[in-house]
């Protein structure tokens, strides 16, 4: 360390440093201790200071600050006020952690001893944490409805069995409500959630607030006027008109409720033949196949049948004549029912109708010889058919075998046609697997009309000829028809435009907002093949 006795100081010598003279203006700035870049190891390290006869030499810090103090004052005073600043800064920092830690752990103490009072507080009620537990679990509605007794217990009981009743409401004016339902939960107080609700009601006498009613309502809850019913005294003797509506959830206040029917009285069975008045001339029943009685499986996986499935079938073939009416093209019709079979299925195989044979008749009834696209091993259907010099293009779900040449190749056959005609076996848009959805043929066949602009024909629901077919072969007419199925569309709407009834369950591929469809409307919803079978037959 070096000071000259004029006071000059070293670093005074240094940002003196004239940049021309210096090696680079990098240097200059590594160098300056006034620089953004100063760099004190570099300066350090490469600043040579040749020496001068004022140079003073000390050979220690302790001899340089007792210079200092002797020669300069002023500056030595300071430099200890300066330490003593610093010094008071970090004590107080210290003190000010210190402080924090003193509170830190108060704070710790005070939880600490208030976590010990509650639980010593809980010891002393005897409530321990598995205790406080089953307490809350105790108020659940589930647990609630499980402890109900006297009358309050048959509602139980009917909630677990999923077993349909009667509701009969008042109002103000007096008894003017029947419900036929599900009970999805019930309190103490008679408060009832239902499902799957046909509502009958009678409102005013005049049928000007009727319509005024029936304005003011969103479409989705509202009624519809009917005639006869469960009031035709009141609409035979006073000339008013009865509503429905049906509701897929709807809560019903305890102070309103009337009557709940056993299911199993006269009443009940009364309740139910006005609720479907329909269900006394059924005499057949058309059932889809896939989503009413089995879920399909992926790849080796056979599926699994839908519960109630396989009962509800054997109670179908006791007294009721049965077609299955499938849009099955993946599999021929013996591989499916030899599926159907191992699933505990007893099904006539002559009752199973699919359309890859139908399809096959018709190409020989109308001399025409198709290009096939389906699954391999589908072709076996079509044996009897011409297909050298194809005139259209029959498709069916082909799953793996839906490849870009393949498609291709169908593309062409249509595109160098005068006239093209597709022919596809359903026009699905997914169905249900247990994995989940799956993409159905009908994706692939608009894509094929859209490009080549093809005639579109379908054979399989929701085709006429589809349930023609199913009609002779019954020897019954339409009216004393049902269809069963799972897709809106195909299964529901096709029966319906035939003059069918028909009823959408909820397995498959079933969606919720089905319930509020925009142009079909089920003639009764059910949970699933078991329960529509049960609400037809009784």
């Amino acid at each position: 360390m070096r000071m000259r006795e004029s006071g000059e100081i070293i670093r005074c010598r240094l940002w003196q440093m004239d940049p021309s003279t210096s090696r680079a203006g990098r240097y200059v700035q590594q160098t300056d201790p006034f620089s953004e870049n100063f760099d004190a190891e570099y300066a350090l390290e490469n600043i040579e200071i040749s020496p001068r006869s004022d140079d003073l030499d000390f050979t220690s810090v302790e001899l340089y600050e007792q210079f200092l103090m002797e020669q300069e004052p002023d500056t030595t005073q300071g430099i200890l006020e300066l330490d003593k600043e610093e010094a008071e800064r970090i004590f107080d920092k210290e003190r000010r952690v210190k402080g924090r830690k003193r509170r830190e752990q108060a704070l710790a103490e005070v939880v600490r001893k208030g976590n010990e009072l509650k639980k010593a507080e809980a010891i002393a009620k005897g409530e321990s944490a598995e205790i406080k537990r089953e307490k809350k679990k105790n108020k659940d509605v589930n647990t609630k409805m499980e402890a109900m007794e006297g009358p309050l217990a048959r509602l139980r009981e009917y909630r677990n069995r999923q077993r349909k009743v009667m509701v009969v409401l008042r109002s103000d004016s007096g008894v003017n409500r029947v419900m036929t339902a599900q009970i999805l939960a019930f309190d103490k107080h008679w408060n009832l959630v239902l499902r799957n609700v046909h509502e009958t009601y009678l409102p005013a006498k005049r049928l000007g607030k009727v319509q005024s009613l029936r304005g003011q309502m969103p479409c989705a809850v509202r009624y519809d006027q009917v005639s006869g019913g469960g009031w035709r005294y009141a609409v035979e003797e006073s000339k008013r008109h009865v509503l429905e509506r049906r509701q897929n959830l709807l809560f019903v206040m305890g102070d309103s409720v009337v009557l709940v029917s056993n299911p199993n009285c006269p009443t009940m069975k009364m309740a139910l033949a006005e609720d479907i008045p329909w269900r006394t001339s059924v005499r057949g029943f058309l059932l889809d196949v896939t989503g009413v009685l089995y879920n399909s499986g992926g790849g080796r996986d056979l599926g699994e049948a839908i519960p109630g499935s396989i009962e509800a079938v054997r109670r179908l073939y006791a007294g009721s004549s049965v077609r299955f009416l499938s849009n099955e093209s993946s599999s021929t019709r013996a591989e499916l029912h030899a599926k159907l079979t191992k699933l505990g299925f007893d099904i006539k195989i002559e009752h199973l109708i699919t359309p890859a044979p139908v399809c096959a008749k018709y190409l020989n009834r109308e001399s025409l010889r198709p290009h096939l696209l389906v699954k391999a091993g589908v072709e076996t259907e079509f044996v009897g058919c011409h297909m050298v010099d194809p005139n259209c293009v029959v498709m069916g779900d082909a799953e793996e075998g839906f490849t870009y040449d393949a498609l291709n190749k169908a593309f062409r056959v249509l595109h160098g046609m005068k006239d093209p005609l597709l022919i596809s076996l359903g026009c699905g848009k997914f169905y249900q697997r247990t994995d989940g959805p799956c993409l159905d043929l009908g994706g692939f066949a608009k894509g094929l009309v859209f490009a080549t602009e093809a005639r579109h024909s379908v054979i399989g629901k929701p085709s006429t000829e589809y349930f023609t077919i199913a009609l002779e072969e019954m020897g019954l007419n339409r009216e004393s028809v049902v269809m069963i199925g799972d897709d809106i569309v195909s299964d529901v709407g096709g029966a319906q435009k035939q003059g069918i009834k028909a009823v959408q369950v909820r397995t498959g591929k079933w969606k919720e907002e089905w319930a509020n469809h925009g142009s079909v409307r089920p003639d009764l919803v059910a949970d699933n093949l078991s329960a529509a079978v049960s609400a037809i037959l009784g």
